[in-house]
């Protein structure tokens, strides 16, 4: 929200330009700009709950050795500006910030924040805590060894497996599983295209092959193209 400047302490803003690598062959790497908070501007920082987990490499290959055996393909989605779409800030102090002058803000104005944006450090925490009330909403039991680790089962069998790093989601399950979990992320929050078989989750190139001529159902994964991609330091 716009409100007057009557001198409250207010963050700073900036841009931060990169260029997303390709994410699979024969893609283009494109340009993307974001606008984040200088969130190091904070006095208090230390004191707020920022906790925010990720999942762990060893519940993706647990996973994906789940998926394989049961002819499910892997599937991943990511959410965009993940953060504004968080939980409401949750803090004792209200935070503004001075808008970036792309804006078109007029003198004197400041914004207040009802949603936590790039930069401040409890963003992924309040993200994090979105997701999982939308898990619980679908029914899923948090695993207890990896609290971004969700599992789906009805009438005693699993029916979807959904694992969460920051906003991209790696999952797979029953056409039922699937279609639900597809349509509830999609009703909550806004998401982009889902890529199903082939693609890379966090580095990692995943590549499907369904059961075919006596052979079961197979999963690869490398990281051969994020070597590739990372430039040589000298010494």
């Amino acid at each position: 929200m716009e409100v007057s400047f009557s001198g409250q302490r207010a963050l700073s803003m900036r841009w931060v330009l990169t260029v997303k690598p390709l994410a699979l062959p024969g893609l283009q790497p494109r340009p993307k700009a974001r606008l984040c908070v200088r969130g190091n501007e904070e006095r208090d920082k230390a004191l707020i709950v920022s906790f925010s987990p990720t999942v762990s490499r060893s519940t993706v290959r647990l996973l994906l050795i789940l998926l394989s055996p049961m002819g499910w393909e892997p599937r991943t989605v990511d959410v965009s500006t993940a953060f504004l779409q968080g939980m409401p800030i949750h803090r004792p102090a209200p935070v503004y910030v001075r808008p970036p002058v792309e804006a078109g803000v007029s003198p004197g104005f400041l914004w207040l924040f009802a949603k936590c944006a790039y930069g401040l450090v409890d963003a992924p925490r309040m993200w994090y805590e979105r997701v999982f009330a939308l898990m619980r909403q679908l029914g899923t039991v948090r695993s207890p060894a990896d609290p971004c680790l969700f599992v789906l089962v009805q009438s005693g069998a699993v029916i979807l497996v959904v694992a969460l790093h920051v906003d991209d989601f790696l999952f797979g399950g029953t056409v039922a599983g699937v279609a639900l979990f597809e349509q509830e992320l999609r009703a909550a929050f806004s998401v982009g295209p889902v890529a199903v078989g082939s693609f890379v989750f966090t580095g990692l190139a995943v590549a499907f092959w369904a059961a075919s001529g006596g052979q079961p159902a197979r999963i690869r994964v490398d990281q051969q193209m994020y070597v590739g991609s990372l430039d040589d330091i000298l010494i």
